[in-house]
């Protein structure tokens, strides 16, 4: 990639970052000076307004109550009780995160009885019910509620978040990659035992596909 390149490629970064600052001022999650910001979240004009984003961060072990979006019509809102429900916001571009999404799916999969969504955080997002279609994931897709992004502060994408019933056991850092994210989400579902035993049942009751 020359530098020309190089240099567009930073631009539709840095652009797609304030689009999602745009959101959260809107929702009021972070102020209009913050959302004016020169640059992406992480290089924002001053330490101080960096600060007070970071500030606005749910807790892990907190209980939320957001409504969680819409899908097929219908309004959804986290489960109750003890069931789990892990969210990945993502922006507009559907390409960028196709393996992400890949490696979300391999997780629905693995733990059936979780609900596992999708999140464009922008509107007209191609990441949208016909991408998740044609690529055969298992997936939800949800539109963003005000108060689900306010609750949230997806202030990065793509981002993920896992919950228990309405309580918040896991949200992804700034310095922990997409990868690792989902890693860490399926170490937490493991660790269940519920969850594990029916996983194993899944599993041995897929086909071998080495029979084939």
């Amino acid at each position: 990639m020359n530098s020309g390149m190089a240099r567009l490629a930073l631009l539709a970064l840095a652009l797609l970052q304030a689009a999602n600052v745009a959101r959260l001022a809107r929702t009021g999650a972070v102020t209009a000076l913050q959302a004016a910001a020169r640059g992406p979240i992480p290089d924002l004009a001053t330490p101080q307004e960096w600060a007070s984003i970071r500030a606005r961060e749910p807790k892990v072990g907190a209980a939320l109550a957001p409504t969680a979006g819409e899908t097929g019509g219908a309004t959804l809102r986290l489960p109750g009780a003890d069931r789990y429900a892990g969210v990945m916001f993502v922006s507009r571009c559907a390409d960028c995160v196709a393996d992400k999404l890949a490696r979300w799916d391999r997780l629905q999969r693995e733990f059936p009885q979780c609900a596992l969504y999708v999140v464009p955080l922008e509107e007209g997002s191609s990441v949208d019910g016909d991408f998740v279609a044609a690529h055969g994931f298992d997936l939800q897709v949800m539109s963003a509620s005000d108060d689900l992004v306010r609750a949230c502060n997806p202030y990065f994408t793509p981002r993920l978040y896992l919950f228990r019933g309405r309580r918040l056991l896991y949200l992804q850092d700034t310095d922990t990659s997409s990868e690792r994210a989902v890693d860490r989400v399926s170490a937490l579902l493991a660790a269940d035992p519920r969850l594990r035993l029916a996983a194993l049942g899944a599993a041995r009751s897929r086909p071998d596909r080495r029979s084939r």
